[in-house]
């Protein structure tokens, strides 16, 4: 007598485009699963029991670290150096890399609406903290860190929406870490991607407030005075939904090896020779293939902007920045460098 078929059933796997889950909601689960997820990386994650298996590798673990800034911000270079601590596995925007792609460019900050996050963001938020790798590659690209079989792994995950704070905080928990780098070096890589002019105000950030805001302070359209507010504004968010690292960029660029050692002392993971070893190749390429590459000497990029800032687009950043109150950066912090004669 021939076995029963097995059903068949409609593959739940964020970011799944509708006609792909049609094609394998005609297979049986477990071969439908295994076939996506060699788009997907890691494969048990996608087998039943998999919610499970992440909840054994974290059991006794410390809580989360999620690390937060705005995109181009140096969280790409951040995360991947603290995500490579011995124990830890990490997530690369798992929440961001898991929305429907914008025509504008991924430099664009969502809010959340007014019944909170929606169904696929709730989802992938719920994978992420359960350290549950059903992303894509980009996302959690060293496989090797995710293994079934690990016991007592730390999760790092690294976001660029500083909007969704306040809901993962109170979700997940996690130890958040704030970077924060000098509005110029943002605004600077913004401007050279196409991104500065485009950016609406993101919904829940207050764009009415922060229109009026311009408007008083006699700086109009300006794109750049616009985009320091945008920063800042951005910036209280994260102060606000309760921080409890803050770190700027330009500190760890300049000296990494001396910077980040206390750094991972406060976050509970090591600083050994693997990861010093990590932090050098990193820290030292000065071959930049692409502004999303995180090959770089981080001293050098965290200082590029002093030389291709226009002292009229220095003046505007700055004071839309200034608009809201802030403590990383003072005078000499904005001096750009001073030209060769």
């Amino acid at each position: 007598m021939r076995a029963a078929p097995v059903p068949s059933a409609t593959v739940e796997i964020p970011g799944l485009p509708p006609a792909r889950r049609r094609a394998l909601a005609k297979r049986p689960p477990v071969v439908a699963a295994l076939r996506w997820s060699d788009d997907h990386w890691v494969r048990w994650a996608h087998l039943p029991g998999a919610r499970a298996a992440a909840r054994a590798r974290t059991e006794g673990a410390a809580r989360p670290i999620l690390l937060i800034g705005l995109p181009r911000g140096g969280t790409s270079w951040l995360g991947q150096v603290l995500g490579g601590a011995t124990g830890a596995a990490y997530l690369r925007e798992p929440l961001t890399q898991s929305r429907p792609p914008r025509p504008e460019g991924w430099g664009w900050v969502e809010g959340l609406g007014a019944d909170g996050p929606d169904e696929q963001l709730r989802s992938a938020a719920e994978d992420a903290f359960a350290g549950l790798p059903r992303f894509a590659r980009r996302v959690n690209a060293e496989r090797a860190r995710w293994a079934p079989r690990d016991r007592g792994v730390r999760l790092v995950i690294k976001e660029v929406n500083p909007l969704w704070l306040s809901w993962l905080v109170a979700r997940h928990d996690p130890i958040v870490v704030h970077l924060v780098r000098h509005p110029a070096g943002v605004a600077a890589s913004w401007d050279r991607l196409g991104w500065l002019r485009t950016a609406p105000w993101p919904a829940g950030i207050g764009g009415d407030v922060l229109d009026e805001s311009l408007a008083h302070a006699g700086l109009g359209d300006d794109p750049w005075a616009r985009h320091g507010l945008w920063q800042a504004a951005l910036h209280r968010s994260v102060v606000q939904a309760g921080a409890e690292v803050t770190v700027r960029y330009e500190d760890v660029a300049r000296d990494p090896m001396e910077a980040l050692p206390p750094l991972l002392a406060a976050l509970g993971l090591p600083w050994d020779d693997q990861l010093r070893a990590r932090v050098e190749q990193y820290a030292t390429d000065r071959f930049l293939p692409s502004p999303f590459d995180i090959h770089r000497d981080a001293s050098v990029v965290a200082e590029r902007w002093r030389t291709t800032l226009a002292p009229d687009q220095l003046a505007a950043l700055r004071r839309g920045w200034e608009l809201i109150d802030q403590q990383w950066f003072d005078d000499a912090d904005w001096t750009p460098a001073l030209p060769i004669s």
